[in-house]
């Protein structure tokens, strides 16, 4: 009860007026400040990514890496480690769970 009524209560700070972002309990922004267009809530992403094709590059690193660090013991598949490999290979905004969809279609589109 006392959470949700700090949460919605402005919090003063050196003679300035602030509040709380919703769900970021640590995020201050100033009163005088909007939020930016759009958007409710600074922190968070809005919305999708877009839609951003796969590169011959990128596909014969991800090949390349798949064969170095695909664990003996059918244990699990390094993505982090894989997308640092090839971090100047791969676009900056992909994702280990990118590489992960990615290698499950390419194996996919190879069994076929």
């Amino acid at each position: 009860m006392f959470i949700a009524i700090f949460l919605n209560s402005p919090f003063i700070m050196k003679n300035q007026t602030f509040e709380i972002a919703p769900f970021y309990g640590f995020c201050f922004i100033p009163n005088n400040q909007a939020y930016p267009s759009g958007s409710s809530n600074p922190v968070a992403p809005t919305g999708r990514r877009t839609k951003l094709c796969w590169t011959e590059e990128e596909e014969a690193a991800l090949r390349e890496a798949m064969e170095k660090f695909t664990p003996r013991d059918n244990g699990a598949i390094p993505w982090v480690q894989i997308l640092e490999q090839g971090r100047n290979v791969f676009h900056k905004t992909r994702l280990p769970c990118d590489l992960r969809v990615k290698w499950r279609n390419m194996k996919k589109k190879a069994g076929s």
